[in-house]
C-alpha cells in the first residue's frame, strides 16, 4: 500500500506558487514553449540536411522563418547551432567526394582455386561440401563484367537468397 504522505508530495505541483491557477498554467504554456522550439530546432535541422550547396542561403532561411515563427532570435545560439551543424555535414560530404579511391589488387584467388573456395559467394548455391556452384559462379562474374542490370536480375542465388548492396 501507498504512503499517503508521499503520494500527496507527488501529487503537488513543481512551481511555489500553489494557490494561483494561472501560475501553474503559465509555467505550461513555458514548458510548452520550449518544447516547439526545440521541434522547430530540429525540423530547421532537418530541411538543412537534404540540401546542395547551392540551396544554403534559400534553405538558411527557411530555418531562421521556422525559428523565428517559433520566437527564436535570428542570433540565437539554436541557429548558430543549427548553421555549425548544417557546414559541419556539408565538409564531410566535400571531403568524402574529393578523397581519392584505393587501388585494388587481386590477390588472384579466382585463378588459384578452380572450385573457387577462396572467392567470395555469398548468396550463391553450393554443393554439400560448401563449394560453389560454378554455373551459378559464372553468371555472377558475367553480370560483374558486364555490368547489364538484366545480368544481375540472371544470377543464379542460392536458398531463397537475394543480392543486396
Amino acid at each position: 500500500m501507498k504512503d499517503p504522505k508521499l503520494t500527496a508530495l507527488s501529487a503537488e505541483p513543481l512551481n511555489d506558487n500553489t494557490n494561483s491557477s494561472t501560475s501553474s498554467s503559465s509555467s505550461r504554456r513555458n514548458f510548452l514553449s520550449k518544447v516547439g522550439n526545440v521541434t522547430a530546432a530540429t525540423v530547421a535541422g532537418s530541411l538543412i540536411a537534404g540540401t546542395t550547396q547551392a540551396q544554403t542561403s534559400r534553405v538558411t532561411s527557411r530555418a531562421e522563418d521556422i525559428l523565428s515563427r517559433n520566437e527564436v532570435e535570428s542570433g540565437s545560439s539554436t541557429l548558430r547551432r543549427v548553421r555549425k551543424a548544417y557546414q559541419c555535414r556539408m565538409d564531410a560530404a566535400q571531403m568524402a567526394r574529393d578523397r581519392t579511391l584505393p587501388f585494388q589488387i587481386s590477390n588472384r584467388d579466382d585463378e588459384r582455386y578452380a572450385n573457387k573456395i577462396g572467392t567470395f559467394t555469398k548468396a550463391l548455391p553450393h554443393n554439400k561440401l560448401g563449394e560453389v556452384e560454378l554455373g551459378a559462379y559464372a553468371t555472377m562474374v558475367k553480370a560483374r563484367q558486364s555490368q547489364d542490370p538484366e545480368d544481375f536480375e540472371k544470377i543464379q542465388l542460392g536458398l531463397g537468397r537475394k543480392l543486396t548492396s
